[in-house]
């Protein structure tokens, strides 16, 4: 049995050092920090940029700004650069695109009395990389922070996350239909 299990563990790529080795990832390689720290933010890409929805530096300090880098041809990322504020700063909100608009769903207001907010926004995702005004779209069914939210065709969907005041998760998942002028 012993012998078994060594076996398997080499043809999955155990090289004695406390890891599998993966061969569908290559190396982890430092690019571009960001123009300052962040944490409890959410990111998408479209075409060859990267857009990170702001979050927080720490406690009570979160910010509205969207940070985009083109994403160079060799991997790497250009220059962060601010490139549009949300209509209120979040934290623990979740993004998604479908190509033509970015999505910010719920979130939580990192503000004294703050707490689960179920708003979604809507952004165009202009050619050149820059994004529209926000406009508000249909909320959530409740308020929600620290979900997952996706595109797949026509549909937006929205998993987990806490509800208010960061009670308890929640195992509901959430869609709706975007318009064809999105």
């Amino acid at each position: 049995i012993l012998l078994l299990i060594v076996l398997l563990l080499l043809f999955l790529g155990y090289s004695g050092t406390g890891s599998l080795a993966l061969d569908n990832l290559l190396s982890w390689i430092s690019a571009r920090d960001l123009s300052y720290p962040l944490a409890s933010h959410a990111a998408v890409s479209n075409k060859n940029f990267i857009y990170v929805v702001d979050g927080s530096a720490q406690t009570s300090n979160s910010h509205d700004q969207i940070l985009k880098s083109v994403v160079n041809p060799d991997g790497s990322l250009g220059e962060w650069i601010d490139n549009s504020n949300l209509p209120q700063a979040l934290i623990f909100h979740s993004a998604a695109s479908d190509g033509l608009n970015m999505y910010i769903l719920g979130g939580f207001l990192d503000i004294s009395g703050g707490g689960s907010i179920s708003n979604v926004y809507k952004a165009a995702l202009n050619s050149d990389g820059d994004l529209g005004e926000w406009e508000e779209q249909l909320s959530l069914p409740k308020q929600l922070s620290m979900g997952a939210a996706i595109v797949v065709r026509n549909k937006i969907y929205f998993a987990g996350g806490f509800t208010d005041g960061g009670g308890f998760p929640s195992s509901n998942v959430y869609y709706t239909t975007i318009n064809n002028d999105g």
